[in-house]
């Protein structure tokens, strides 16, 4: 039980890293973007 709910825990932790990042060069790219067409309609 308490293996099972370890290796869990390792997996979303797994999980969460590569989501993070697999998003993070992404909204930088969107926040650069966005920030590009702040002063590109201003």
């Amino acid at each position: 039980m308490i293996i099972s709910v370890r290796f869990n825990s390792r997996l979303i932790l797994v999980g969460f890293v590569f989501s993070f990042l697999l998003f993070f060069p992404v909204w930088m790219m969107r926040v650069i973007g966005v920030s590009c067409f702040d002063r590109s309609n201003v």
